[in-house]
């Protein structure tokens, strides 16, 4: 079966869960610690990283404060 072509919006998703991941990578954090210091309950922070279509613009601008990385990088 053929490969399918991402739609131009999931690209977008697919880069931004990618960017987040490695920047707890390279703060040393894992899921849970990432969700309190972001004030989000662990459940919710997995939630939004299994569909990030989800992520509000508060909670990217607090997870982006955590990771030390600037909120246009993250898009």
């Amino acid at each position: 079966m053929p490969k399918l072509r991402e739609r131009p919006d999931q690209k977008v998703y697919n880069n931004l869960t990618q960017k987040l991941k490695s920047g707890m990578l390279l703060q040393g954090l894992n899921h849970k610690e990432t969700a309190s210091r972001c004030r989000m309950s662990y459940s919710t922070f997995n939630v939004r990283l299994a569909q990030p279509e989800t992520w509000n613009l508060c909670e990217l601008v607090k997870i982006s404060e955590v990771l030390g990385l600037p909120l246009n990088e993250l898009f």
